[in-house]
């Protein structure tokens, strides 16, 4: 994969180079101009870079919030969504889950198609 390479502002105005090297083969590592990054440290500034490249960097409340949160409440929100969108957040989710991808194909055997 190709590294992320970000440029953070902190609130006094410091800006901040970062490159975070990700790989499904290779430990995550990275590079950042911070004091720590220059140590050669993984610096919470890289872990920040990864974090939103995740889609993970809400508030913990919101976090906790979303993950306790029953299933059904995202019923409105799917509705708005057209099924070229909803067919790519099902594939999203089978390629992160084994679990539920298995269950998916299980499924497309068994069930007749309707349209």
């Amino acid at each position: 994969m190709e590294p992320l390479y970000t440029t953070i502002t902190l609130d006094d105005g410091q800006r901040l180079e970062t490159i975070l090297h990700h790989s499904t083969c290779t430990p995550l590592n990275g590079d950042c101009n911070c004091s720590q990054g220059r140590e050669g440290l993984f610096c919470s500034h890289l872990v920040w870079v990864g974090l939103v490249h995740l889609g993970l960097d809400a508030p913990p409340a919101s976090a906790l919030a979303a993950e306790t949160a029953p299933t059904g409440d995202l019923r409105r929100w799917l509705a708005t969504l057209s099924p070229e969108q909803l067919i790519e957040l099902v594939l999203e989710a089978a390629s992160r889950n084994l679990e539920y991808r298995r269950s998916l194909h299980l499924r497309s055997r068994v069930e007749p198609l309707t349209s």
